[in-house]
């Protein structure tokens, strides 16, 4: 499974997260159903609601940049995002887990079409990241809508909220890999994923008894829709 790392934002585990069916299942067993819905998903975390690919190579132009759509005055942790996103993009040098790894991929990779740019579109307010992530559940607008063309020029992630664009960022870099050379391309254009949160639910379980005071939880139902399916998770604090 593929998991970016330096993620911000924690809860942004919380709010897509898959949980297993019952809360009596081993961890084993969830790890297998975890790792199964990754492949289904090509590995990608979270998993998209929707997700459509193709079979194109695509790779990153030597000038390739991640430009704002008519967004003035961006705020500093979305100009932040970007700046993780294409140091990700130069800098992992994630291969493939193929035979092979990236040189396999090396004569496709030659051949395909370019990426010049990134276009970021909000439809919303302008507001930090961190603004909206503290905004209520079920009031946040964490959706977005990706696009990646199978004949190169320019993709594209569309969202309410610079939340949602933060999050199409972090799938647009778990999408491409190196070549083990010197290039940055995805395998599965044209891409197509439209994505928001699944249903969470949480509420405060708080032991008023001072004996029991350090027992405070905060417990969250997690469900994952389709199918239902839920288990409880607390975050014991102090």
């Amino acid at each position: 499974m593929r998991v970016n790392k330096n993620t911000l934002l924690p809860i942004y585990l919380l709010s897509f997260i898959p949980c297993c069916p019952t809360d009596e299942m081993h961890l084993s067993q969830f790890t297998l159903l975890v790792a199964l819905g990754a492949t289904q998903a090509s590995a990608l975390w979270p998993i998209p609601r929707s997700l459509q690919t193709g079979t194109s190579f695509v790779k990153l132009a030597s000038t390739f940049d991640i430009v704002l759509d008519g967004i003035s005055s961006p705020p500093g942790d979305l100009t932040d995002a970007i700046a993780r996103t294409k140091y990700h993009l130069t800098n992992d040098k994630l291969e493939r887990l193929v035979v092979g790894r990236g040189a396999a991929d090396q004569s496709d990779v030659a051949k395909a079409s370019s990426l010049s740019a990134l276009k970021l579109s909000l439809s919303g307010a302008v507001s930090s990241i961190m603004d909206e992530a503290i905004k209520p559940l079920g009031t946040r607008a964490e959706a977005y809508s990706l696009s990646i063309p199978a004949d190169g020029g320019s993709a594209t992630i569309t969202a309410n909220s610079t939340l949602g664009l933060f999050r199409g960022l972090t799938t647009f870099e778990q999408l491409f890999y190196f070549d083990g050379k010197d290039a940055v391309y995805t395998y599965q254009a044209p891409v197509t994923i439209t994505d928001s949160p699944a249903y969470v639910r949480a509420y405060l379980e708080t032991n008023l008894n001072w004996p029991n005071f350090l027992n405070n939880s905060l417990t969250v139902d997690l469900c994952w829709i389709p199918p239902v399916t839920c288990t409880s998770l607390a975050i014991w604090a102090i």
